[in-house]
């Protein structure tokens, strides 16, 4: 908390109290009845039964996973921070221009609250990082609203200009906590993966108290939940796991009416072609065909794909086509020669014949 304190000191050295008006004055626990806090501190507890896992790690995540929820929550002086009267914090800035104060907040876990104006709209929020977090959140209000469409939909509405930043607690980096209690120590990745997980289960029960405490309205679930857990999707909502099976067991065996096969028929068997499409695909198998003459015996010879060409040649398929297109370029060469548009006189023209151009493709051809 004096690390807090120093960082914010920066700012403002008066503490702020602002109130809060909710819209449901009951306040709802839902710290002790989310069932995700405790699959991550399951998961703790599991990994560290691994051989990979220090001691000393575990010496140092076993006194931190032993607490209670609320000495978590009384350790940051919450209780006191969020009171009845209002919030009671040492932080806040208008935006959109306090998003580059708050770079002195980066690498800091806590929580963020974005609070409007007129005191009526609110969005809470977690992360490890509060300055990337919350920069985050300006550039997806514009190209990722499904994120978080209800407070990106009021910030599109109202503009950024209608909020304030406000950071809740600053919470334990574990994996720094740690390199102070033991500099000498090195960190494996799985070591630093444990610390992480346990830095992310403190601020999830943070997060879930100022949830329960501050009632945001812009936050569509009021149960906090991260990326290592199912994902919740864009709407906000996860399907239980009853609620999946119900649906599982409603579609097992149903009759689908005749219109409806006939929809998944035509759906899996794909277009009918036409008559005409059938034979320009025909017409398109074995490759391209090629028609070679010899200028001086006109004599022609047929292939019916570009590496015939080459293997009867003892050319690559590569020079074939450059040759081809040669071929189109010349055409285009001579179509101009007769419309005067590259030889301006007769004396010009009589110099090189539309022959003499072929002579020259047809001679590199032949060796």
């Amino acid at each position: 908390m004096i690390k807090f304190l120093n960082i914010v000191s920066n700012y403002t050295l008066n503490k702020l109290n602002i109130k809060f008006y909710s819209t449901n004055s009951s306040n709802i626990n839902n710290l002790d009845n989310n069932p995700y806090l405790d699959l991550i501190k399951f998961k703790i507890i599991e990994t560290l039964s691994l051989d990979y896992i220090n001691e000393s790690i575990k010496n140092y995540v076993i006194s931190q996973i032993q607490k209670s929820k609320m000495e978590i929550i009384n350790s940051y002086n919450l209780p006191s921070i969020i009171n009845n009267s209002g919030i009671n914090t040492c932080f806040s800035a208008p935006l959109p221009s306090g998003f580059s104060t708050l770079f002195n907040f980066n690498n800091q876990p806590g929580i963020y609250f974005f609070y409007s104006k007129n005191r009526k709209s609110s969005y809470i929020g977690s992360t490890v990082n509060l300055y990337e977090r919350c920069r985050a959140h300006f550039s997806h209000s514009k190209n990722a609203i499904t994120r978080h469409p209800k407070f990106y939909s009021f910030i599109n509405l109202y503009g950024w200009e209608s909020m304030e930043i406000i950071i809740l607690t600053i919470v334990k980096d574990h994996e720094k906590e740690f390199k102070l209690k033991y500099p000498n120590f090195h960190l494996t990745e799985q070591n630093s993966a444990l610390l992480f997980l346990l830095t992310k289960y403190e601020l999830l029960i943070t997060e879930q108290f100022c949830i329960d405490n501050l009632q945001p309205t812009l936050n569509i679930n009021l149960l906090v939940n991260w990326g290592g857990q199912p994902n919740k999707g864009s709407t906000g909502y996860q399907v239980p796991e009853d609620e999946k099976l119900e649906r599982s067991l409603n579609l097992r065996g149903r009759e689908f009416s005749s219109f409806t096969k006939e929809l998944h028929r035509k759906n899996m068997t794909g277009s009918t072609l036409s008559d005409e499409t059938r034979t320009k695909m025909s017409q398109s198998r074995g490759g391209v065909k090629l028609l070679v003459t010899q200028v001086d015996s006109g004599e022609q010879i047929k292939f019916s794909t570009k590496s015939a060409a080459a293997t009867f040649f003892q050319i690559s398929v590569r020079t074939i086509t450059r040759k081809c297109r040669m071929v189109s370029f010349l055409c285009l060469i001579i179509s101009l020669m007769f419309f005067h548009r590259i030889i301006p006189n007769d004396s010009c023209r009589s110099a090189f014949s539309p022959l003499d151009w072929m002579n020259i493709f047809f001679g590199y051809l032949n060796n």
